[in-house]
């Protein structure tokens, strides 16, 4: 299993996918330059190098830029290999579907959590050269006041639900669904789970509530109002455990 996986990984880090990652740094790079040179408007000042980092992933999330892009990344290991009968010469090799679609499910989890904490670092990097000396929009510090758990907490659910649900989600869909379908799924998950985000009743159910907050991150740590749902954090494990034991029953079914 460990080879299958450092195979998968290795698919993954050696694919092209340059243009993909530097998608992720339009937002950044755009947003820097600009209030570098004082030609942006933002619904906040005041920005730590904490705030600006998650207002950057807030951006990307809610255009999907995030999502897509994951998802792209993913499709190396899983779409491309379908198209190109790779499935059929691995199982011929005695390898079961089940164990080869887990080791490609870990195996893009790493490579996602690797390229998402490159976007963080770029991120920074960006806020220190370009936005930290701008009097107004930013503040100069790593966080501020009352931000660094707040904003660590994001992080975690961040991480988790683009490194670990994501992906356990699209290669369980992918299994038996073409790369458009198990996209459009997920998109429309998406899309569910803002609408819940809006239900006071139930908004506690939502990923997306969470990220709402980086919106409003400065003004909200200021006030003491920051309210991260905690809760979310198990909903998502428990998600991403369902599909990797879904992925890993085709063991099972292949016997």
């Amino acid at each position: 299993m460990k080879r299958l996986i450092k195979t998968e990984f290795y698919k993954l880090y050696k694919a092209d996918h340059f243009l993909l990652v530097a998608l992720l740094f339009l937002y950044p790079i755009m947003w820097s330059i600009l209030a570098y040179r004082n030609e942006i408007v933002l619904i906040e000042n005041g920005h730590s190098m904490l705030s600006w980092i998650l207002i950057q992933l807030f951006s990307m999330e809610k255009t999907f830029i995030l999502t897509l892009v994951f998802i792209l990344l993913i499709n190396t290991i899983v779409g491309e290999e379908k198209r190109k009968l790779y499935f059929p010469m691995v199982q011929s090799r005695g390898i079961l579907t089940g164990k080869l679609y887990l080791a490609k499910a870990v195996a893009a989890m790493e490579y996602l959590f690797l390229v998402f904490w490159i976007v963080i670092a770029g991120t920074a990097l960006c806020y220190l050269f370009f936005v930290r000396d701008n009097n107004v929009m930013a503040t100069g510090k790593l966080w501020n006041t009352g931000e660094l758990i707040p904003g660590l907490e994001i992080l975690i659910i961040w991480i988790l639900d683009k490194c670990i649900l994501l992906p356990s989600i699209f290669i369980w869909l992918s299994q038996k669904r073409s790369m458009v379908k198990s996209v459009i799924i997920i998109v429309i998950l998406n899309f569910i789970d803002r609408g819940i985000a809006m239900l006071s009743g139930i908004s506690f159910l939502s990923i997306w509530s969470n990220y709402a907050n980086a919106e409003h991150f400065v003004s909200l740590c200021n006030s003491g109002h920051l309210e991260i749902r905690m809760s979310v954090i198990i909903q998502m494990i428990l998600y991403s455990g369902m599909a990797l034991m879904l992925i890993w029953q085709r063991k099972a079914d292949k016997r």
